[in-house]
């Protein structure tokens, strides 16, 4: 019978080895070694860094939008003609209105109101065309100044302190015939008042103008349009 080898004397076995070739770590029942932490992607910050500053630009830029421009208390009217008295005008001329003709036009950018008005009998009257424009968005401003001043020589209003932001006068010429006229531009809002004389033949509206009966002379008559100009500012805001 083949009995199992016996050991004699003290034999010592090697330690197993790795694939490296060195000693392997002790088993431990029950433990294993945890992995490695993954290193974290800086680009993830940086898109969350952007996407946040992208929310608080956009959020900012709400916040300007619903604040909108300011339009310094200016205020849209549906009816330019109740808003206008013409007091001044009225009382320098010796007439009294006797008709008027209102037009409005609304828009998210800009809201503009015109206003027709006759002063005196219908076949001889003074016609008063004022015009009143609100700018929600763009800045009036340069093509205030650009439209105004673009006119030569004679033709070019003079500008007037102390009316709105800027205003301008054009004074009445009997010669050339030209009317009186007065432009304000205050902040968003945009005025013009301008008056003619008009003189029909009998039977009024519809036939072609006479020749005149008698001198009209609107000589200083820029100096009421813009007494009247600045009740109409003080009228339209809030």
């Amino acid at each position: 019978m083949i009995s199992e080898p016996e050991l004699v004397g003290d034999v010592t076995f090697p330690e197993p080895r790795t694939a490296s070739g060195g000693p392997a770590a002790p088993d431990t029942l029950g433990t294993e070694t945890p992995p490695a932490p993954r290193p974290r992607r800086p680009w993830l910050w940086a898109v969350g860094g952007a996407a946040v500053a992208s929310a608080l630009w956009a959020g900012g830029l709400y916040a300007y939008e619903s604040r909108g421009v300011d339009l310094g208390g200016y205020r849209s009217t549906r009816n330019l003609c109740l808003e206008t008295d013409l007091k001044a005008v009225s009382t320098a001329l010796g007439k009294k209105v006797t008709a008027t003709s209102p037009e409005t036009e609304e828009h998210p950018a800009l809201d503009r109101a015109t206003c027709s008005l006759k002063l005196g009998p219908e076949n001889n009257y003074f016609e008063v065309l004022v015009s009143y424009q609100l700018h929600k968005v763009t800045d009036p401003g340069p093509e205030f100044e650009a439209v105004l001043e673009q006119f030569p020589g004679d033709e070019a209003g003079e500008r007037v302190e102390g009316l709105g932001e800027a205003a301008f006068k054009t004074p009445y010429d009997a010669e050339s015939g030209r009317s009186a006229e007065v432009d304000v531009l205050d902040g968003q809002a945009v005025f013009s008042l301008y008056i003619v004389a008009v003189q029909m033949e009998e039977g009024g509206e519809g036939k072609p103008p006479a020749e005149p009966t008698e001198d009209v002379d609107l000589s200083g008559i820029e100096e009421f349009l813009m007494e009247d100009a600045r009740a109409l500012m003080a009228k339209l805001k809030k």
